[in-house]
């Protein structure tokens, strides 16, 4: 009987290493909920982000358009 009960002091020995341990685990993952949180905002976002991009992807010919009709407008007045 002591011998079992020399085994389970033994055993229970290092459990209080494993708590530090989970409790350093635990305190190391808990900052994954807001970041997954900030991942699911991200992700909800990028259809709209997508169209944005599309939208500015056009700006530049845009502003080569527009900046031939300023060029034929100018040439207009000084005339």
């Amino acid at each position: 009987m002591s011998k079992s009960i020399e085994r389970v002091a033994d055993d229970t020995g290092s459990l209080r290493s494993l708590e530090e341990n989970m409790a350093k685990g635990a305190e190391t993952t808990s900052t994954l909920g807001p970041l997954d949180q900030r991942m699911a905002n991200i992700e909800e976002a990028m259809p709209t982000l997508v169209e944005v991009q599309q939208h500015l992807a056009r700006v530049p010919d845009t502003l080569e358009s527009l900046n031939a009709n300023l060029g034929q407008l100018s040439s207009c007045w000084s005339a």
